[in-house]
């Protein structure tokens, strides 16, 4: 008889240390309807087919395909009777007309489960983020144009405003406003030639 490995014991700090962490269902499973949903639908349509056929339902219809990223979620289930499942599957007008339908009842984005509702507001959120730094990066360009303008005592050219464009891009408006205004005058009059050739090199502008 061979000898055997023992088998080296887990310590009891290492057992089940991922046991809080779940994989997240794939979307194949998220597209399934759960029991509990299609009991609810049964129930809500009284058995029938929800096209108004008068036939009995027989199958849950994922109104947004699950090809198209349709959850098998309560308010993407429609109760079917065979015969127009396979009449809505194969004509896209009509899939169309009760797509459109189930969204004037539910709203926007109807087949959503919460997984993707989280991914919607957190897109939303960044989108969101993006357009009021944008925002804030155009008034800080417009304040630098206004302060070089006002400085110069003329207007800038495209290639002029295209620089501080891309300063502002960089992120360096804070920088830029600290060099210009770290630069010293004498007195009330306009800044030294030197000071003046300062900025200008540090701003491409010469």
């Amino acid at each position: 008889m061979g000898f055997q490995k023992r088998k080296k014991e887990v310590q009891p700090w290492r057992q089940n240390i991922l046991s809080h962490h779940r994989s997240r269902p794939s979307a194949a499973d998220r597209n399934e309807f759960p029991a509990k949903v299609v009991k609810e639908l049964i129930a809500e349509s009284g058995g029938l087919c929800q096209c108004g056929c008068g036939r009995p339902g027989e199958t849950t219809h994922h109104v947004m395909p699950r090809g198209r990223s349709g959850r098998g979620v309560k308010t993407n289930g429609m109760r079917l009777s065979g015969e127009c499942h396979d009449r809505i599957q194969t004509d896209e007008s009509e899939l169309q007309h009760w797509i459109e339908e189930w969204e004037r009842r539910y709203g926007p984005h109807f087949w959503y489960d919460e997984q993707d509702w989280a991914e919607h507001h957190k897109r939303i959120e960044s989108e969101r983020a993006a357009a009021a730094k944008q925002r804030e990066r155009e008034r800080i360009a417009k304040c630098l144009v206004e302060i070089v303008t006002n400085w110069r005592g003329q207007a800038l050219t495209k290639k002029h405003a295209r620089i501080i464009d891309q300063l502002i891009a960089q992120e360096r408006p804070m920088e830029l406003l600290k060099k210009l205004f770290d630069i010293q005058t004498e007195g009330p009059g306009p800044l030294e030639d030197k000071n003046q050739t300062a900025i200008e090199d540090y701003i491409g502008l010469s």
